[in-house]
Parts: structure tokens; C-alpha cells; sequence
């Protein structure tokens, strides 16, 4: 008889009102740190992407500068270099700059009037 009082009070105690919202809050707690750790990953995840993308974007610019040095390795790349950075040209030749001028713009005028636009 005192066992099965023993498991009415424990029952009680269970299903009292005090341990369901104990265990409420606790469920609570445990939903609100699963979220954290969840909005983390996807933050974590993007980032990983991020970098990735930058990754690739620097390994495409290391091949480029490769690419020039390599070329500035031979007098050609060199002479190449130095006409298209300073715009020099050998003796004998002659460098032509075409520089467009922006003060002799047309306006079209239109000849039309405002009544030739019904018809």
C-alpha cells in the first residue's frame, strides 16, 4: 500500500503545475539555443562561401600576375611595358595621341511643329 502511495505522489509531483512549466521553460531554453546554433551555421556557412569566392577571385589574379611577369622577362614584354605605361616611343617614330574634342557637340533641332505632331 505504501508503494502505491509513494508512486501517487510521485505522480502528482510530475503532473503538478510547478514541474510542467519547469519543463516548459527547460524546452524553452533548449528551442532558443538550437536556434542560436542554427542561425549561426547559416551565417558561418555564408561567410565560408564568401571566401571561397575571394579565394578564387586571388588565385585568377595570382595566374595574371604570373602571366606578366613572365612577360616582362623578355625585352619585348619589357619595351611593351614601358610604351603603353609612359607613352614613349623610339627614335625615329612618332607617337600620335587623338584626344576628342568636346566642345563641338550637334544638337539635332527638331524643324517639326507642335501641330505636324497630330497629323
Amino acid at each position: 500500500m505504501r508503494e502505491f502511495e509513494a508512486k501517487r505522489r510521485f505522480k502528482r509531483l510530475l503532473y503538478s503545475k510547478l514541474s510542467i512549466l519547469l519543463l516548459f521553460l527547460l524546452l524553452l531554453f533548449a528551442g532558443h539555443s538550437t536556434w542560436k546554433l542554427y542561425a549561426k551555421q547559416r551565417q558561418s556557412e555564408r561567410k565560408r562561401e564568401e571566401v571561397e569566392r575571394e579565394l578564387a577571385e586571388l588565385q585568377a589574379r595570382e595566374k595574371l600576375l604570373f602571366r606578366e611577369i613572365e612577360d616582362l622577362k623578355s625585352p619585348e614584354g619589357v619595351e611593351r611595358e614601358i610604351r603603353d605605361k609612359f607613352r614613349m616611343a623610339k627614335e625615329g617614330e612618332e607617337l600620335v595621341v587623338i584626344i576628342e574634342d568636346k566642345s563641338t557637340t550637334t544638337h539635332r533641332t527638331s524643324s517639326k511643329k507642335w501641330w505636324q505632331f497630330w497629323k
